[in-house]
């Protein structure tokens, strides 16, 4: 598929757990948008574990996709601080209308969420380290995108909005890509901790695996099968200790501040001040 017949992308671009894989899931039903064949492609990231192989990044769409509709993915990847600088240079290479769509939550939160997820779908302890600290700098994160795309094509949008009334943020969607509303038929939530069960762990685990699944079955069938299977209760949850919690303000604070002076976020509501 010519990149010169594909004018409208849709990035999801983060943050880390803060709810991609649900908004994917509830915009894919839209007309007016087609979703990629894997949710998370990271196609534009050099060493990202999940990375999926392919020939051209518009192997990801149908040969014949409306050329009106946009083409959506959904990689977190392409905000972490040591792919950002360069993914952006690629995505501005496709001379395509760009928009980009970035979830946050409480960082804190974030960052057990993150960590219980490494416990769960890989052999690591899922312990605190400046990785995970990096992906709640949300204006870290995001500002390679300010820098290159400007304001205007960045949509930030929060996760308890999207829990708690998804109807109200689809509706910013909507109006930020500038198509009519049309809702899903549910919305269950995606990717949640719980349901990762030891199918996510093998894929996770071995890349050669995950690449010969995904290219065999369709990401809705290996999600569904993955869903199905049982579940690796065998993982104790990690709950960050008041050290862990006090080591991670003090490391984030700062930028907090700035995304929330920025984007005249709410970060009030987290314990931080603008």
């Amino acid at each position: 598929m010519s990149s010169q017949t594909l004018k409208r992308h849709l990035f999801i671009i983060g943050a880390m757990k803060c709810g991609t894989s649900s908004l994917f899931e509830y915009l894919k039903e839209h007309s007016d948008i087609i979703p990629s064949k894997y949710k998370e492609p990271e196609y534009f990231t050099p060493n990202q574990s999940n990375k999926i192989d392919l020939d051209s990044y518009y192997d990801l769409w149908p040969s014949d996709a409306n050329i009106n509709s946009y083409l959506m993915e959904a990689s977190t990847g392409y905000t972490k601080d040591n792919y950002a600088n360069d993914v952006v240079v690629k995505i501005d290479n496709l001379n395509s209308i760009n928009k980009f769509v970035y979830l946050v939550r409480d960082p804190v939160i974030r960052i057990e969420s993150h960590l219980n997820f490494i416990k769960q779908t890989t052999n690591l302890k899922g312990a605190l380290d400046e990785h995970s600290l990096s992906i709640s700098k949300y204006y870290s994160q995001i500002k390679p995108y300010l820098d290159t795309f400007g304001a205007d094509s960045i949509l930030v949008l929060d996760f308890d909005d999207l829990k708690d009334r998804p109807e109200f943020v689809l509706n910013q969607v909507f109006e930020f890509l500038e198509i009519k509303p049309q809702f899903p038929t549910s919305y269950s939530v995606h990717n949640k901790l719980e349901s990762l069960g030891y199918l996510h762990r093998v894929i996770r685990s071995s890349k050669a695996l995950r690449n010969i699944i995904i290219k065999l079955f369709p990401y809705s069938f290996i999600s569904f099968v993955a869903n199905s299977l049982p579940k690796n209760k065998s993982v104790v949850k990690k709950k960050l200790t008041e050290d862990e919690i006090l080591l991670i303000r003090t490391s984030i604070d700062s930028d907090i501040s700035k995304f929330g002076k920025f984007f005249n976020f709410p970060i009030e509501k987290w314990g931080f001040e603008k």
